[in-house]
């Protein structure tokens, strides 16, 4: 009988040993969930998304500061 591992994310099911690396035993402990490889990587682009990116005229802003002598 092959065991199976559902991630709590996506709620799909993965054998243990189609995992990359596989698995010999469940990752999963009380108190404690795990996600698939492939909704940790969507969930870290998701993260680099959200994060805002410098606006322009705070760059401008600082480069036309003078410098006191």
């Amino acid at each position: 009988m092959k065991r199976a591992l559902r991630c709590d994310e996506c709620r799909l099911c993965y054998h243990f040993g189609c995992l990359d690396p596989p698995l010999k035993k469940s990752p999963k402990q009380t108190g404690y969930g795990w996600i698939c490889q492939e909704c940790d990587t969507s969930s870290s682009k998701e993260e680099e998304e959200e994060q805002p990116e410098e606006d322009d005229s705070v760059k401008e802003e600082t480069a036309e500061q003078e410098i006191p002598n």
